[in-house]
Parts: structure tokens; C-alpha cells; sequence
């Protein structure tokens, strides 16, 4: 007898989320997942256990704080605006659809797969809110250097194989949704021309001129990922003076380390309530090598107190 799942937690087959990350540069937050079949190191969905590799920001996208925790994620560990993949139910995709067009009207970027059912309530929506519509009609086998056509199969939760197609009659779609004045990162040829077809649709006004930045970024997505990750697996193997603590605790720690050890100044003041508070460096300042200096340093201690990191990821040895 096979054995019984949740219908809803059938994953996104990681060449789909490949191609959907090749296209669009990354994703922040896997917006509809669990601790098992998240695609992204932090996720939207129900805290799995302690030894689980991912960190649940939100126990829902449809959640009343969703905005407050993911104002808290932003100050975190990322810079605004956050990007999310969001492979919703289908069998009520439209809680969702508004959700992201919420989420758009805030800033933030989302990019949803959903069933291609232009009959239904929630297609009107995407309609009026969506920024770009795909149809997915087949994939490319560069194996076998051929064209397959056909519908997204998901993956079982249970076989870890492919199973039954996105929907019995409609093909899949992808939807973009992201403020009319998006951040974008040139991370590949596919966003440089969405960045230049952006400009050209700009309008012009001598007098109240909009404003066009080019700046170079600090520490790089992959980066932040990566230390991430590493504090998670420290988080759930070693402890600090006989204490465990979660992955912001041992941020504090290592960030803080990492200054002393470099010998960069640092600030220690007296609280409002007469506590000491360690001012400590934000890593979301960090440039490229600083953060590259920070993750050598975690390793080192890790790997000195018996720490094993999980290579998920692919992080390790690039």
C-alpha cells in the first residue's frame, strides 16, 4: 500500500527552480515549503526539527505578521527587496495570488508557479497585478540535446521521484509580480536587458526626474547563503559556555569574534536598562572579502570544535 502524504507538498523539480534562478538571478525564501522540500536555505512554511537543514521565517504565507517577519528577515540577513519563489497549492492557488500581489504592492519581488487555468478567478487577478506571464510548454534535455514537451512533474515527497504532472489538464505558467521600479542585480545577459528595457519604458521629466542608481554591491547572495547555512549546522551541533543557541545567537558570537580576531575597533555601551550591548559589525555591510573573511573564520572554528557541515548546498569547495 503506498504510503499516504500531504497532496500540497509535492516539490518544484530543481531543474525548473535552476532555470527560474538562472532567469531572475536568485531567491531569498522559498514562499510555500516545509523543512523537507525547501529549495531555498530559508523558507515560509511549518519549523521542522533541530536537526533539520532549514530555517522557517514564517509559519505561513497567508499569515496575519507575514509582513513584520519578513521586515525582520530583510534586517537580518538580506537587503530589501526580498525575493520569493512560490509554488502554491493548486487546488486554491487564489489566497496566494492576492497574498503576492500584496507583497508586490510592499516592494517586494515574487515569482509564482501556477497552473495555466485562464477560466478562473484568480487568473483575473494576475491579470490586473502581474508583471509577466510564461507559459511552460516543455523543457530542453541538454543530455540528450533534444526538446520535451509536456507538463512539470512534480516530485513525490515520499519516493523523492517524479511523479504525477502540475494538473491533469492545464500546463504550468510562471508569474512574476515585482514593484514598477524594481532593485535588479546584473548577475547574467537575461537581466541586463530586463534592466535596459526597464529604462526605456521610464518616463522622462526635466523638472522631477526619477532617479537611476549603479552602485556595486556588497557581500554576494551566494555569500550570505552560505554563512547562513554554516550557522544553522553550528546552531545545532555545538554550545557556547555549556549554552545552546539558535542562528541569530550565534551570528552575535561569530560576527563578534570575527572583529576581535581581525582587530577592527569595536563598541560595547551600557543598555537603557543598565545591560551591556555589544554594537556589533551588520554583515549586510560587508563587502565581498570582509564577508569571504568572516566565512573563513567560522569554518575554522567550526571544523576546531567538531562541527560537520552539510554541503546541501553545493556551498563547500567553491
Amino acid at each position: 500500500m503506498a504510503e499516504q502524504f500531504d497532496r500540497n507538498t509535492w516539490q518544484t523539480p530543481k531543474y525548473v527552480f535552476n532555470w527560474l534562478k538562472n532567469k531572475f538571478g536568485w531567491f531569498d525564501l522559498d514562499g510555500c515549503a516545509n523543512a523537507k522540500n525547501a529549495l531555498c536555505c530559508h523558507y515560509i512554511g511549518e519549523q521542522g526539527t533541530d536537526g533539520d537543514e532549514n530555517l522557517s521565517i514564517a509559519p505561513d504565507f497567508l499569515a496575519d505578521n507575514l509582513f513584520d517577519l519578513l521586515l525582520d528577515e530583510v534586517a537580518e540577513v538580506c537587503s530589501f527587496p526580498l525575493r520569493i519563489f512560490v509554488n502554491p497549492p493548486y487546488n486554491n492557488p487564489l489566497p496566494f495570488v492576492l497574498r503576492a500581489a500584496e507583497l508586490r504592492k510592499a516592494g517586494y519581488f515574487v515569482v509564482m508557479l501556477l497552473p495555466m487555468d485562464k477560466s478562473t478567478e484568480w487568473f483575473e487577478v494576475i491579470r490586473k497585478e502581474a508583471n509577466e506571464v510564461i507559459d511552460i510548454i516543455g523543457f530542453t534535455d541538454h543530455h540528450k540535446r533534444r526538446f520535451n514537451s509536456g507538463r512539470i512533474k512534480f516530485i513525490n515527497p515520499v519516493t523523492l521521484f517524479n511523479g504525477r504532472s502540475a494538473s491533469d489538464i492545464f500546463k504550468s505558467a510562471v508569474v512574476t509580480m515585482e514593484h514598477n521600479y524594481p532593485r535588479m542585480y546584473l548577475v547574467n545577459e537575461a537581466v541586463r536587458n530586463r534592466v535596459i528595457e526597464t529604462i526605456r519604458q521610464l518616463p522622462i521629466n526635466e523638472s522631477d526626474p526619477l532617479v537611476v542608481e549603479i552602485k556595486v554591491k556588497t557581500r554576494s547572495m551566494e555569500q550570505n547563503d552560505k554563512f547562513h547555512a554554516m550557522l544553522g549546522d553550528i546552531s545545532k551541533q555545538a554550545t557556547w559556555q555549556g549554552d545552546k543557541y539558535d542562528l541569530y545567537g550565534w551570528k552575535n558570537i561569530l560576527v563578534s569574534g570575527h572583529t576581535i580576531a581581525t582587530k577592527l575597533p569595536y563598541k560595547l555601551i551600557m543598555g537603557i536598562e543598565g545591560e551591556l550591548v555589544n554594537v556589533r559589525e551588520q554583515t549586510s555591510k560587508m563587502g565581498v572579502r570582509r564577508m569571504s573573511s568572516l566565512i573563513e573564520y567560522t569554518t575554522a572554528w567550526g571544523v576546531q570544535n567538531g562541527v560537520k557541515f552539510n554541503d546541501r548546498w553545493g556551498f563547500y569547495g567553491r
